[in-house]
């Protein structure tokens, strides 16, 4: 009688993983991957939404004082705008009058000569200074009131000489 061993060999047969131990393994590396990369943005998150709340608290807060500030009146705003350009015009007529003062003449008296003419048969367009003179310009109704007006100027203190 001839026995053969029925069994299977078990040189010939290929190992058989363990069940589950590297499927495992790998599960627990994805999932840990997946907490380490989840946390700072849930982190950061947070954080963010701290600081939308606060800062939605401080606009609620300023809107607020901004809603209740009155708005000037109109009849006030104008008087300010006034009252700058008043200021800007006084400002220009300070340094025109720093400039007028220091060169040495009484222009008041230059001026309040100038202004004796008759209004009514001259009309000054322009005076304009000149190196060491004065340009005066306008028109005139007739030739004699620019001759009267010529001699009051001769005749005038400030002036050393009139020129037509």
């Amino acid at each position: 009688m001839v026995t053969e061993d029925v069994r299977p060999q078990q040189d010939n047969l290929p190992e058989k993983p363990k069940k589950g131990s590297n499927g495992r393994l790998v599960v627990w590396l994805v999932a840990m991957s997946m907490a380490m990369l989840f946390l700072p943005l849930f982190l950061m998150a947070s954080t963010l939404q701290e600081d939308v709340l606060a800062m939605e608290t401080e606009y609620a807060q300023l809107s607020e004082a901004l809603s209740l500030t009155p708005t000037p009146d109109v009849a006030a705003e104008d008087i300010r705008v006034t009252l700058l350009q008043l200021q800007s015009d006084a400002v220009l007529l300070t340094s025109t009058y720093d400039e007028l003062a220091n060169a040495g003449l009484d222009w008041f008296a230059v001026m309040d000569s100038l202004l004796q003419y008759d209004q009514e048969a001259i009309l000054l367009t322009r005076i304009m200074q000149e190196e060491n003179g004065l340009l005066v310009e306008g028109t005139a109704t007739n030739e004699n009131a620019i001759l009267r007006y010529v001699n009051t100027l001769r005749e005038a203190d400030p002036f050393s000489g009139v020129q037509v």
